[in-house]
């Protein structure tokens, strides 16, 4: 559905490969905010780190590694939002990361 939006609105010389990978992006981006909302009507907790800038794809694999070493229970984290389950592990990563 996305894809046959984004080919609609796109100017005709742009490459189709293109306009399909932006359409994905865009999708996952959507479901995202969707899952994420759903969570936290759930009771999940919401930390925004402040300093996203600073975030490089050494540093997201370091969190993640330290997330599955240290938390115990359910946690999402995309970017600068991370969604925990637990306050207690809400607690451990904000004082650790955020």
């Amino acid at each position: 559905m996305i894809s046959a939006i984004a080919k609609s609105m796109t100017p005709p010389d742009m490459h189709p490969k293109l306009v399909d990978e932006m359409s994905k992006v865009l999708a996952e981006e959507i479901d995202w905010e969707i899952m994420m909302g759903l969570l936290v009507e759930l009771g999940y907790i919401r930390i925004c780190m402040t300093w996203p800038e600073r975030m490089n794809e050494v540093h997201a694999h370091e969190i993640k590694e330290w997330c599955r070493a240290n938390l115990k229970e359910d946690y999402h984290g995309r970017g600068s939002d991370w969604y925990f389950k637990s306050e207690k592990d809400a607690t451990m990563f904000s004082l650790r990361w955020a």
